[in-house]
């Protein structure tokens, strides 16, 4: 197609917008699923540093339990007797800062000053009752003041009596607790309504805590939670989205390229051709034939003209030969036959009446032209006779000639 400058540069405008639009799509559609991706990961984060929490301190609980349940006969033992015995647990423990040994409700020994003689539901009311078996508890004697976790074991044959371990949590909460940045900001360990927060020396009430968790995870075994504080985890997967922009860019550009190539295609004729004829194009016109002696109208010849709402008329001199080349010549004869067909009541019905149309060689291959004949015109029977003009530009094998025959026996 002879396009104008104009057309050119408005095509070429709209081929860059294209593919524009197409490389932002395509960056946006990247940067969202890095996006999601982060906010997965964030998340996956947050919860496995509240698991990883969560199952230290079981194992600690468990190891308490363990030799508790090993020792629970030292109960029924005398505080001299027993003394040196918890000192040994505890430096097994290691974790431990004392073992108190509890008889009939009432606190007995203590690994750490011996004799002891406190009621079990005045030191530690929680402990009093049943199934409660930790706290969190300011120490009242080493280091008076600091956070401490209690773990209260009771023996299987007596639930008065048994061991409350007390653990150093202040020192163990660094450990344990020690946000992971840039996902957590800091963890809290929360126990029967008492919260102690990572690097914090003191024990606060749960519900003075205003900050919501990111994750809450509760402990499968015993009674306590751990939360996990931090920014939103939109907020964080935003601030990690600049690193894949590199990446998103090069996305942007490929799409772009990709689209902008493959739209150049529209401005290959055959694209405009197949096109045309898909939106109808194409008109016929008729040329009279005019017989000389008698001046009567014999017949017409159809002529295929193009016209396009930007290009105006396109000549036949362009798009026959191209159309020829390209291959698509058999789709306009095609074309031609199916709209003469639905106007053939616009023609004299007489047998003396003919129409001529132009045929290219190429559609006689493989007998296209005798079942395109008898698809679009003979099975409706018409009066008027069909006369078919070979074209010029190309030569018909001599493999096509038997299909002559066959084309006139169809008349």
């Amino acid at each position: 197609m002879r396009f104008s400058k104009v057309a050119i540069k408005k095509y070429r405008l709209y081929r860059l917008l294209l593919a524009a639009g197409a490389g932002l799509f395509a960056f946006a559609i990247s940067m969202g699923g890095r996006y999601s991706q982060e906010l997965d990961t964030v998340r996956t984060a947050q919860h496995k540093a509240a698991l990883s929490a969560v199952q230290q301190i079981d194992r600690l609980l468990n190891s308490a339990n363990e030799i508790s349940t090993t020792h629970n006969e030292l109960v029924n033992s005398s505080c001299p007797q027993a003394q040196p015995r918890l000192l040994n647990m505890s430096v097994q423990l290691q974790t431990v800062r004392a073992i108190l040994l509890v008889k009939n409700d009432v606190i007995f020994c203590s690994s750490l000053f011996g004799h002891r003689d406190y009621q079990l539901d005045v030191m530690f009311p929680t402990f009093a009752k049943p199934g409660h078996n930790l706290m969190l508890k300011a120490a009242l004697l080493v280091k008076r003041g600091s956070p401490t976790l209690l773990f209260w074991v009771p023996t299987r044959s007596d639930p008065h009596s048994g061991m409350i371990h007390v653990f150093h949590i202040a020192m163990l909460s660094s450990f344990i607790l020690e946000p992971q940045k840039p996902y957590v900001n800091y963890m809290a360990l929360n126990v029967e309504g008492q919260t102690l927060i990572y690097g914090q020396e003191m024990i606060r009430q749960t519900r003075d805590i205003t900050d919501k968790p990111s994750v809450a995870l509760n402990s499968d075994r015993y009674a306590y939670s751990v939360g996990v504080f931090s920014d939103p985890d939109w907020q964080l997967a935003l601030r990690s989205l600049p690193q894949h922009i590199p990446l998103s860019l090069l996305v942007f550009m490929l799409a772009g390229i990709i689209v902008f190539m493959v739209s150049a295609n529209r401005m290959n004729l055959a694209y405009h051709i197949s096109s045309a004829i898909q939106r109808k194009q194409f008109q016929l016109y008729c040329q009279p034939i005019i017989q000389s002696q008698s001046g009567e109208c014999d017949g017409v010849e159809i002529l295929l003209r193009w016209y396009d709402e930007r290009q105006g008329w396109i000549s036949p001199d362009i798009f026959i030969p191209l159309a020829e080349q390209h291959g698509l010549v058999q789709s306009l004869t095609r074309h031609l036959l199916y709209t003469l067909e639905q106007n053939k009541h616009l023609f004299p019905q007489t047998p003396d009446f003919y129409i001529s149309i132009n045929i290219a060689a190429e559609h006689f291959a493989q007998g296209q032209l005798a079942r395109d004949l008898h698809k679009l015109w003979y099975q409706f029977n018409p009066v008027t006779k069909l006369m078919l003009e070979l074209t010029e530009r190309s030569e018909l094998q001599p493999a096509d000639y038997a299909q002559l025959t066959q084309l006139r026996a169809m008349g």
